[in-house]
């Protein structure tokens, strides 16, 4: 439990510097996978900083550690709906984000990141996220951004990419 408080502080002190947040986030992901189900101690105090500092700073490499989380928890019947209710916080402020204008086209680091984490919810927990209240404004924006500029690779895969894991979803799961 030694590298929590050293994370957390980093996060708090240096939300808003997107180079730290970098590496926090990275270590963060490391971490993660190195420790499997064992950062469930952890869980909790982390997607907390997580969604906090993103309402704050939205930052995509955020999402790509939150991304992690849903990766390591998300078979576990027991974090499913908090997993989903992050995931939430985190898809309003980026609806938020992707309603300004030219938003997909300035933003597609974003829009990748975002993406892949909603795809990996659907990929691990389909029940939970194609029912939750934010899976219709998902999906709505992902369609919309069929209609901007995007020409991002990265981005048109990750979209790509959601609307397979819908269509290839079993509800039932």
């Amino acid at each position: 439990g030694k590298i929590w408080p050293v994370l957390e502080q980093a996060i708090l002190k240096h939300g808003a510097d997107e180079d730290v947040m970098e590496e926090v986030m990275r270590t963060s992901k490391n971490a993660m996978q190195a420790m499997g189900l064992a950062f469930r101690d952890f869980l909790a105090p982390f997607a907390t900083a997580c969604v906090n500092t993103f309402m704050q700073h939205p930052m995509s490499c955020v999402l790509y550690a939150v991304t992690t989380l849903v990766s390591v928890f998300g078979k576990e019947a027991q974090y499913v709906q908090a997993l989903c209710d992050m995931c939430g916080a985190l898809g309003n402020k980026t609806f938020e984000i992707l309603s300004q204008a030219n938003a997909f086209t300035h933003r597609p680091d974003i829009v990748t990141e975002f993406f892949e984490l909603i795809g990996r919810g659907v990929r691990r927990f389909p029940r939970a996220i194609l029912s939750s209240s934010f899976s219709d404004t998902a999906f709505q924006c992902a369609c919309a951004s069929m209609y901007t500029d995007l020409a991002h690779r990265e981005s048109l895969h990750s979209l790509l990419t959601y609307f397979d894991n819908i269509a290839s979803a079993d509800a039932n799961e």
